[in-house]
């Protein structure tokens, strides 16, 4: 499997992820952790057309990414924007 990046505004979360529910209960923790020490694991992805991909794994880090996206967060010290790459298989 090769890494590659797509931009936090071409990321949906899939109707395959196994965690179906949408609590955000963690997801504030998740996104502090995530700002602090990087995205630690890539977001498995699969294309989902209109230049769109789909997360089959990574649900709660995509909520974590697109809150520190809303409240203008950053991840070591890089502002987290529509445009901000993030780490895909």
């Amino acid at each position: 499997m090769t890494i590659s990046t797509v931009t936090l505004s071409k990321l949906i979360p899939s109707e395959a992820n196994v965690r179906r529910f949408n609590s955000e209960a963690g997801i504030e923790a998740l996104a502090a952790d995530i700002s602090a020490h990087g995205l630690i694991q890539s977001l498995n992805v699969k294309p989902a057309g209109k230049g769109k991909f789909e997360v089959l794994a990574g649900g709660r880090r995509l909520r974590a990414l697109k809150h520190l996206q809303a409240k203008g967060g950053t991840i070591l010290g890089v502002k987290v924007t529509k445009d901000y790459p993030v780490p895909v298989l």
